[in-house]
């Protein structure tokens, strides 16, 4: 019986994506290639990249002097869109990650790595299983905004959802001191309680709820090169507004992630009229 790549297994689509990829990001793929990753016979190598010569007949030619094929100059994919982190993963021996963790292993590649804002993992634990059974708990909180810092002492709060702004950890509480919803930075959780069961249930959320757009424009102070560089950057259409959607929960972190500066400044981004979601 023959070698036949089935595209609509699983194992097949594996292989068949990393021939894409190697042909997309480095540019040749050759049998010994395949042989190496996936473990496969040479025959069961040679079917992989005929069936995806047959699925992508303009992907790539066979070079006879080098006994591999390359990409074409008209390649497209077909097996997926390209991803840049995981060719920086594969390729050049790094790893960049967008959200949380990643480290680096190559010359190649460097990142900058943000000082560490650690949990206590008694912290971590005790927000985990109050999330999951829907119940109070008592927290310790040293904040940096002076209405914090006043009440330094235990308080009650009822978490609801956790939230990664890019660069922390918060967890989203019902907090029975303010009788309000507000964001806790989870490192600076000093101590957490066992939770404790509740038959209440949690107020409604109304700044969870309601989406809203951040509109931004290019800060004029940066000058006309600067506002053509970041309408590149960001793909904006001729009236040069970025328009992102966001919780009205979260619209501050994503201001801070942007370095929104309202009314001037020599911040790259300012703000404008935004419109509900």
């Amino acid at each position: 019986m023959g070698n036949f790549t089935n595209d609509e297994n699983w194992a097949g689509r594996e292989r068949l994506a990393g021939i894409e990829r190697m042909l997309w990001w480095r540019g040749f793929v050759g049998r010994p290639d395949l042989a190496e990753l996936f473990g496969v016979s040479p025959a069961q190598a040679s079917s992989d990249l005929q069936r995806y010569q047959e699925l992508n007949p303009g992907g790539m030619g066979y070079q006879m002097s080098r006994k591999r094929y390359e990409a074409l100059p008209g390649m497209k994919c077909v097996m997926g869109e390209p991803q840049f982190e995981l060719a920086v993963k594969l390729f050049l021996g790094g790893e960049l990650v967008s959200g949380v963790g990643g480290d680096v292993g190559s010359d190649l590649v460097e990142t900058v790595k943000l000082p560490v804002r650690p949990v206590k993992p008694d912290v971590e634990r005790m927000i985990v299983q109050s999330l999951l059974g829907g119940w109070r708990v008592e927290i310790k909180y040293r904040g940096v905004r002076q209405s914090d810092r006043k009440s330094v002492g235990k308080r009650w709060v009822r978490p609801a959802r956790l939230v990664w702004d890019g660069a922390r950890w918060h967890v989203r509480a019902w907090c029975e001191l303010r009788e309000a919803y507000r964001d806790f930075v989870m490192s600076r959780i000093v101590w957490a309680g066992v939770p404790v069961s509740c038959d209440d249930s949690l107020p409604a959320d109304e700044e969870w709820g309601r989406w809203e757009v951040l509109e931004l424009m290019p800060n004029p102070k940066v000058g006309e090169e600067g506002r053509e560089a970041l309408r590149l950057d960001y793909q904006l259409g001729k009236g040069g507004i970025l328009k992102l959607k966001v919780r009205a929960a979260l619209k501050q972190y994503l201001r801070e992630r942007m370095g929104v500066l309202e009314g001037g400044g020599e911040r790259q981004w300012v703000e404008v009229e935004g419109e509900s979601g």
